[in-house]
């Protein structure tokens, strides 16, 4: 399988919230759900959704920042 991940960057503000979405592509029918794992992720942000259910091909993900969140620009690692 491969991932691609829409948008490839996100703003997201102390006390707020944002989504993307993983799309899938399954190759050699594989049809299992896949975890995504997410690191790199600024203290105080958590991630809900991100998994990808068995045949399914897209999956939302929220990102939450707490209020006292990091603030910056950060770099993350999508895995599956």
């Amino acid at each position: 399988f491969s991932l691609a991940v829409n948008p490839t960057a996100l703003t997201v503000p102390q006390n707020g919230r944002g989504t993307f979405t993983i799309n899938t592509t399954r190759l050699g029918g594989f049809e299992s759900g896949l975890d995504i794992a997410v690191t790199g992720l600024p203290s105080g942000v958590t991630l809900t959704g991100a998994s990808v259910g068995a045949g399914a091909t897209a999956s939302t993900v929220t990102v939450n920042a707490a209020p006292n969140a990091a603030i910056g620009n950060a770099t993350v690692t999508i895995t599956g």
